[in-house]
């Protein structure tokens, strides 16, 4: 057995697995071949705000022509940079000083490989479906409940 290290991780990988050129190889062991971390793809945060920011561009431009409900989106714009603004700056501020953590390479092989969780593994896959579930669902809701109004109105 081997042992690679990828972001933080210590993973043991059969010998099969590192050797790609085997004709037989598990799909689950190729996966956690190819990438295995304990900590989520900074990619899958961004999909996260980018989606409520596009529902939030969705509510203004369905109901931002009214002046009080245009006040009430000014300050759901305003937590919504302060709820995102906040930790982005902390972990842009982590990585200046946290030099010796490595590059978390492409969102591509953050979603071919496993994330470690405290209840086992999950595929890169089932963890950005988990993240997404909720803002998307709620974006596609409020965009769709929007254009319902606008049209009946």
């Amino acid at each position: 057995m081997n042992t690679a290290h990828t972001m933080g991780a210590a993973v043991a990988i059969p010998e099969t697995v590192i050797d790609w050129s085997s004709t037989a190889r598990d799909t689950a062991a190729h996966r956690v071949g190819a990438y295995a971390t304990d900590r989520m793809h900074p990619g899958v945060f961004v999909a996260a705000i980018g989606s409520y920011g596009a529902m939030l561009i969705g509510l203004w431009l369905l109901f931002g022509t009214d002046l009080s409900t245009a006040l009430s989106l000014i300050i759901c714009t305003t937590y919504f940079a302060m709820y995102f603004g906040v930790p982005v700056a902390m972990y842009r501020l982590a990585r200046k000083t946290l030099l010796h953590e490595p590059p978390a390479g492409s969102l591509g092989r953050f979603l071919r490989g496993d994330l470690d969780t405290v209840t086992g593994p999950v595929s890169g896959w089932s963890a950005l479906s988990q993240v997404l579930v909720v803002p998307v669902s709620l974006t596609f809701g409020l965009i769709a409940m929007g254009i319902i109004l606008k049209v009946v109105a």
